[in-house]
């Protein structure tokens, strides 16, 4: 491995959406589940078309987020055996007291 392939692994790895990463590393996912990145970029192209430009998102981050989506549709397919361990229901314990 040369550090071509070096170089252009890590210019791979750093193309992670942005949508997958900010579920993937904040303290609190704002979406769970399977796609979370995408459904986010999805939510926030929406968002992003019914404010002004004068608000925190404006019409200006739609192309990015567009260009961005499939991204991070390819990152939650490499993380959807991840999301779907970690959402799965955990079994509660018994809270029985009868013997």
């Amino acid at each position: 491995m040369n550090a071509r392939d070096i170089f252009g692994f890590a210019m791979l790895a750093l193309c992670a959406g942005c949508g997958t990463v900010v579920n993937h590393t904040t303290d609190t996912m704002t979406r769970a589940g399977a796609y979370s990145g995408v459904r986010l970029d999805a939510d926030t192209i929406s968002y992003a078309s019914q404010t002004n430009s004068e608000g925190s998102y404006g019409v200006w981050m739609i192309p990015f987020l567009a260009i961005d989506m499939p991204i991070s549709a390819v990152a939650d397919t490499l993380l959807l055996p991840y999301d779907l361990i970690k959402d799965k229901p955990q079994p509660q314990p018994s809270t029985d007291t009868q013997k």
